[in-house]
């Protein structure tokens, strides 16, 4: 219910923290997925150099086998339907 009286003001106000955290965000897209300052895609060029003992590196067999592809397994999906 409101009072009869004028220019009363509120008792509780918010603090300027809570102030600050109601205003709109600035996206952080831009700067949180571009790993560089200047990307050009599709030149193949690494963002940073490969150090020569990783170009000398061999995977392990485990490496190998999970850089494999997956099975296709949407021909039998289509067929229980």
């Amino acid at each position: 219910m409101l009072s009869g009286k004028r220019d009363v003001q509120p008792r509780f106000a918010p603090s300027n923290r809570v102030l600050e955290l109601a205003q709109h965000k600035t996206s952080k897209a831009v700067w949180a997925t571009t790993p560089c300052g200047r990307l050009n895609w599709g030149n193949q060029e690494p963002v940073w150099p490969v150090s020569a003992s990783a170009l000398r590196a061999r995977p392990s067999e485990r490496i190998q086998l999970l850089a494999g592809h997956k099975r296709d397994f949407s021909a039998r999906e289509a067929h229980r339907r």
